[in-house]
């Protein structure tokens, strides 16, 4: 087999053990506008933090400080190992909810267990959909599940007034 061409990853901040990888390796992403090469992983990242830098100048803040907002960003994809595009999904909530106004305030996002929550339901069912597989219950099989676990209780209704004032079948009723 001839030698195949290497090259290195353009990502500063590349967390693979190699930068240099096969030209035609599956993992190789060629950025035809700069002509560089990027692991396709690292190429996903560059893209979601120029999304969220996007998202923030253009619903939160034009006038942000980049390079704080850089700063949070690094951190928590680089440091916590947070996904960028949770990230970009607490954002957006936040956006909606009017509940965030600086950078910093990222770190209180990633750390909402509401939104966690969210988050993995939305996992969750993407999976599911990529997986082809329903698991949602028919109308049909709810109605089964439900007939063998349904339970009714058979009570005699007593009269009203007689009821109250302790009256009944038991016996223990005053008389007047």
């Amino acid at each position: 087999m001839p030698d195949q061409k290497q090259v290195t990853c353009s990502y500063g901040k590349c967390q693979h053990s190699s930068k240099k990888m096969n030209v035609n390796a599956d993992n190789v992403y060629y950025d035809k506008n700069s002509k560089r090469y990027y692991h396709k992983d690292c190429w996903k990242i560059k893209q979601d933090i120029i999304l969220i830098q996007n998202i923030w100048r253009e619903k939160v803040s034009k006038s942000v400080v980049n390079t704080a907002l850089n700063r949070v960003l690094n951190k928590l994809i680089f440091e916590n190992d947070c996904d960028p595009e949770f990230i970009i999904f607490a954002l957006e909530d936040a956006i909606k909810r009017k509940a965030i106004n600086y950078p910093a305030g990222l770190y209180y996002l990633v750390d909402d267990k509401r939104l966690i929550q969210a988050w993995n339901k939305k996992v969750a069912t993407e999976k599911m959909k990529k997986l082809g597989t329903d698991f949602s219950l028919s109308t049909e099989d709810k109605r089964e599940a439900n007939m063998g676990s349904t339970f009714k209780a058979n009570r005699e209704k007593p009269s009203w007034f007689n009821s109250i004032l302790g009256g009944g079948k038991s016996g223990h009723g005053r008389t007047f």
